[in-house]
């Protein structure tokens, strides 16, 4: 909505969204739980609108042609995830993007993470990617900007 909008929704708005979902999940919701806060806390997470995900990025990448800068690595999956990066980043704006290791793996239909960790490094490497935060064990991904251009 605060996409569409073009700007932050007020604490009104978010007090209204929070009363309507406390209303309609009230049999599952423990009395005297602070959801308003959580609710505020939550937001700060999101990091991409709704009906914007991984897999639509990825079928967007797959459609365009790897960054210029990609071209000189011979792994097509690489280039490919440099194109995902590229269309995370559009999606995001001038916010960073998180590279969740296990979720990209799993879109490439591979089992562990070390390879994504590996083409993050050669991204880096190629000046594609900059880290912005780095990640919270257990807790947060590595958060990256995609400053590859077109």
């Amino acid at each position: 909505m605060e996409n569409q909008l073009g700007k932050k929704l007020g604490t009104t708005t978010y007090k209204a969204i929070c009363r309507e979902w406390e209303a309609a999940s009230r049999s599952f919701l423990q009395p005297g739980q602070d959801y308003l806060t959580e609710f505020l806390a939550k937001l700060d997470c999101v990091t991409v609108p709704k009906g914007e995900t991984l897999q639509a990025a990825f079928e967007r990448a797959k459609l365009r042609e790897p960054p210029p800068n990609s071209l000189s690595v011979p792994n097509t999956n690489v280039r490919l995830f440099a194109s995902l990066c590229r269309e995370l980043q559009k999606m995001a704006g001038d916010q960073s993007i998180m590279l969740h290791q296990m979720s990209i793996a799993t879109l490439f239909g591979h089992r562990h993470p070390r390879n994504i960790s590996n083409w993050i490094r050669a991204l880096k490497t190629l000046e594609l990617l900059k880290l912005a935060e780095a990640a919270v064990p257990n807790s947060r991904a590595a958060r990256y900007f995609y400053v590859g251009g077109n």
